[in-house]
């Protein structure tokens, strides 16, 4: 496949007194920039709640962080009000993120939090209160 400029002259398979030429600088149109995976927010909710339910904080920033791979992080950062550099120093360290960023990325990647009673955890009794009559 040739390459071809904006005008649509073929500049790496026309001649010039029999020897290919190239310019020194041509400006190519940019048809894509980058693809991202299409988001299924069902699937992208159950590989975070896999991270969740483990408890493990730095498990948790790192999935979020796995899951932002597939979203345009400018986006993120303008919906959030944070910069990008912090989002990306954020989830892909060794450092915990504070809790409002991380809420802020969630709710910019269209996810919530909901807090669930832990399965299979015993219920307590109410404590009994003595009242005086």
């Amino acid at each position: 496949m040739a390459l071809r400029s904006p005008r649509g002259t073929d500049y790496l398979h026309k001649k010039n007194k029999g020897r290919l030429y190239e310019p020194a600088l041509v400006l190519w149109e940019a048809l894509v920039t980058k693809t991202y995976r299409p988001i299924v927010p069902s699937q992208l909710a159950e590989q975070l709640n896999k991270a969740f339910y483990s408890a493990e904080p730095h498990t948790i920033c790192r999935e979020i962080g796995r899951a932002l791979t597939d979203f345009n992080v400018s986006e993120i950062a303008k919906e959030t009000g944070l910069q990008r550099t912090s989002i990306y120093r954020a989830f892909g360290s060794e450092r915990l993120p504070n809790f409002a960023t991380v809420l802020a990325v969630l709710t910019a990647m269209g996810l919530q939090l909901k807090v669930a009673p832990k399965r299979g955890a015993m219920r307590r009794a109410p404590a009994q209160r003595n009242f005086r009559a």
